[in-house]
């Protein structure tokens, strides 16, 4: 997994690619809360993820709840057709936010 930041002015944007899985989703979830931590608004683009696992969809669903604490937006973009299949199954599509 590969994680770029790409700061604008008023969001922060992760662009994740490769696997999200039980060795590598920590990584994630430090850069997702950092950044929520500092009041940033976040967007996680999904475009280059090929696999998810549940501690993948677990660091996505902190990233939400802790934006809601901090009053800031936290979303998901571009997100690829694996990963959007993770979250319809667990029907995770209709509570995160997804802009395409």
């Amino acid at each position: 997994m590969d994680i770029q930041e790409n700061q604008d002015a008023d969001q922060m944007t992760l662009v994740v690619s490769g696997e999200v899985d039980l060795d590598k989703s920590p990584q994630l979830r430090n850069k997702i809360t950092s950044h929520l931590n500092e009041n940033k608004n976040v967007a996680v683009d999904l475009s280059g993820v090929s696999y998810i696992d549940s501690s993948g969809v677990s660091c996505l669903l902190e990233g939400m709840q802790l934006s809601k604490k901090k009053g800031v937006v936290f979303e998901l973009i571009l997100v690829s057709e694996a990963v959007m299949k993770v979250l319809e199954l667990a029907h995770l599509d209709k509570i995160l936010t997804i802009r395409t």
